[in-house]
C-alpha cells in the first residue's frame, strides 16, 4: 500500500496500532509493529503518525470497557496524540 500512495504522488503516513486488552491485539500488535519499523526504515518517504501502541500501553485507563476501543477520553487523546504527530513530523 505505501508503494501505491508514493506511485500516485502521495505521502503515506502510517501509525502503530493502538495497544488494546483484547487477546489478538495482545498477540498480534507487536508484531503488526515491528513491520511498521520496517515500513519506515524501508520507505524513508513515509511520514510517522503517532505511537498509539505506546501511548495507549502506558495509559490504560483510556480503553472502554470493550477493552479495544478508546473510551469518550481516549477517543479525545487519540485526535490529540495524531495532532501532535503531524504537528512533530510535518510541521515542524
Amino acid at each position: 500500500m505505501v508503494q501505491a500512495v508514493l506511485n500516485a504522488g502521495k505521502v503515506p503516513i502510517v501509525p502503530t496500532i493502538p495497544w488494546a486488552r483484547t487477546a489478538d491485539v495482545q498477540n498480534c500488535g507487536p508484531g503488526l509493529n515491528a513491520k511498521i519499523q520496517q515500513l519506515y526504515a524501508s520507505y524513508p518517504q513515509v511520514v510517522h503518525g503517532p505511537d498509539l501502541w505506546g501511548y495507549f500501553s502506558t495509559y490504560q485507563s483510556l480503553i472502554s470497557g470493550d477493552d479495544l476501543h478508546p473510551s469518550a477520553a481516549g477517543y479525545v487523546a487519540y485526535r490529540q496524540q495524531w495532532a501532535d504527530a503531524m504537528v512533530a513530523n510535518v510541521y515542524g
